[in-house]
């Protein structure tokens, strides 16, 4: 894969930040099957996985990108790229990493709504995921949990009350608000909407008459050779610049309007 550093590199620089930095969270990415790896290789990389264990680990089979040297070298057995994906799944679901924080009290920002619809997460310096009662004084602040149970992706925090300062930070803003705004902005109009809405189909419109275009002139041309059929890459930049332009205008004035309005 050409890379400039050796699986002994990659130790000596993990090892490093878990001995100096307390906690550090490790993740990385496996590909499985890569063009010449051997037995061997795939053995050292199970190795190296079951001995640091990390917390996050994305998991892939090799695929031939179009243009790159790997697509042109000879490729593991099929079977065995899924098996060795198989398997590194397995050792991965083997293990768990967040138990040994149980108990531990954490600073916490609180960021976003969980999957379940029930907790918001929350992420501490090691960007754990750590789900917290669904309370709207907590969105978007700073607090301290108490890690009262853990997962194999995410923790659960009991809040500690006399950390949370509701008002201290600014109230999230709703969604669709843009920011650097004042307290008045209000929705986009009806025709601002509308005016965006048909920029869109504008544009929606360019891009299948030039690909109908450029299918033609391909299947017309195709005896020629090395013909330039640049233009419907063109006309379709031209568009979007257009497009951009005009909800940048739409927004400007908008935004003026409103700034009239409160003077």
């Amino acid at each position: 894969m050409k890379r400039k550093y050796t699986c002994d590199d990659f130790c000596k620089v993990v090892d490093y930040l878990l001995e100096n930095v307390p906690e550090m969270s490790i993740h990385t990415d496996i590909i499985c099957g890569f063009p010449g790896e051997t037995t061997d290789d795939w053995k050292q990389t199970v190795d190296l996985v079951r001995k640091y264990e990390f917390p996050a680990l994305h998991i892939s089979q090799f695929y031939p990108r179009p243009g790159t040297p790997a697509a042109k070298m000879k490729r593991v057995n099929t079977k065995e790229v899924k098996r060795r994906s198989r398997e590194m799944t397995e050792v991965f679901s083997s293990y768990e990493t967040h138990s040994k924080k149980n108990g531990k009290i954490y600073k916490v920002l609180a960021t976003e709504i969980a999957k379940d619809k029930k907790h918001y997460v929350a992420h501490n310096k090691s960007y754990d995921q750590i789900l917290v009662p669904m309370r709207k004084d907590l969105l978007g602040q700073t607090f301290e949990v108490k890690i009262v149970g853990t997962g194999k992706f995410h923790l659960f925090g009991e809040v500690l009350e006399r950390t949370v300062e509701s008002g201290k930070n600014p109230t999230p803003l709703a969604k669709g608000v843009p920011s650097g705004v004042n307290k008045d902005w209000k929705k986009p109009s009806p025709k601002w909407e509308e005016e965006r809405k048909k920029s869109k189909r504008k544009l929606r419109k360019l891009t299948q008459s030039d690909r109908a275009t450029f299918a033609e002139e391909k299947s017309g041309d195709s005896g020629a050779g090395g013909e330039d059929h640049q233009g419907p890459a063109k006309s379709l930049i031209i568009a979007v610049i257009i497009a951009l332009i005009a909800a940048l205008y739409i927004r400007i004035t908008t935004a003026q309007a409103a700034a009239d309005a409160r003077f």
